[in-house]
């Protein structure tokens, strides 16, 4: 009788310092912050995402081989200004947000020299629909 106590009592011992162990531990894709891959610095899309972002554009658009690898090389250009916006405004988070913002701004009107007017309609609507109130939802961004 008293084994069986024992073991139970070692049982429910275990199980506690496995539960409390893994609750510790930070999830799949969780930076030292908590805040996700960005290490509580955000996420930016890797190259696949890109590169899906602009195909999904291309679909959208028709575009043709060239312009959509003339985007392809703004979205990493932009990319490469977003991560050193990052390291410039560390420790200013208005002053990111607006560097930010122009640098949207920025790449938006780049992408718009790229297109045709018949094209620039269709990315108007394309971009109001990824950047609405549920853009983040985003099939690729998720």
């Amino acid at each position: 009788m008293k084994t069986i106590a024992k073991s139970g009592m070692i049982l429910a011992l275990i199980t506690t310092v496995a539960v409390f162990t893994s609750e510790a531990q930070p999830g799949p894709g969780r930076g030292p912050y908590g805040g996700g891959p960005g290490h509580g610095r955000g996420f930016g899309p890797d190259s696949c995402h890109m590169q899906l972002m602009v195909e999904d554009l291309s679909d959208a658009l028709s575009l043709s081989d060239k312009q959509k690898a003339d985007i392809l090389d703004l979205h990493y250009v932009h990319i490469q200004e977003m991560k050193s916006i990052s390291e410039q405004y560390r420790n200013d988070c208005v002053g990111e947000r607006n560097a930010r913002i122009a640098s949207r701004e920025k790449m938006d009107v780049a992408v718009k020299k790229i297109l045709t007017a018949d094209q620039l309609t269709k990315y108007d609507e394309f971009m109001a629909e990824r950047r609405g109130p549920h853009g983040q939802y985003h099939r690729h961004w998720n």
